[in-house]
């Protein structure tokens, strides 16, 4: 099936690459190539294989634009329901982005918290980085 993720996790990333070769700039190309390698690393390949390439790439570049901006002084937390008009990627889930500076438990805590409101949990992506960012929170450089 064309566009389809494949299920050795390699291809899959080099699947995903493609699409940000044929998307992206030069100048955002390597950052988000770098980003995705660390943002899919614990992520088993059942996870990616059977989904759309595009819906992939969509993810990815939400999260990517997620993390740009960050006040280190509070949890930055949205939640929403993707679909292509307006996010240009779709999912049957819900999502929940939660960028946090690093503490123990804290997955761990937001597993908690959702199972206590009911919330069944579909998949976890978490990934630990160290970045820079300039004094208003702006991402620089990993």
């Amino acid at each position: 099936m064309k566009g389809v993720m494949l299920a050795d996790k390699n291809k899959c990333m080099l699947q995903l690459e493609k699409e940000f070769k044929s998307k992206l700039s030069k100048t955002q190309l390597e950052k988000v190539t770098t980003f995705a390698r660390n943002y899919f690393q614990n992520v088993p390949v059942d996870d990616l294989s059977g989904k759309n390439v595009t819906d992939v790439y969509g993810q990815t570049l939400s999260a990517w634009k997620f993390i740009q901006d960050f006040n280190a002084k509070k949890p930055k937390i949205k939640v929403f329901n993707p679909d292509y008009e307006q996010h240009f990627w779709q999912s049957s889930h819900t999502i929940v982005m939660v960028l946090q500076s690093d503490m123990p438990f804290l997955v761990d805590s937001v597993r908690m918290e959702l199972s206590h409101q009911e919330i069944n949990i579909h998949a976890v992506q978490s990934i630990v980085s160290q970045v820079k960012r300039n004094a208003k929170g702006v991402f620089q450089d990993r």
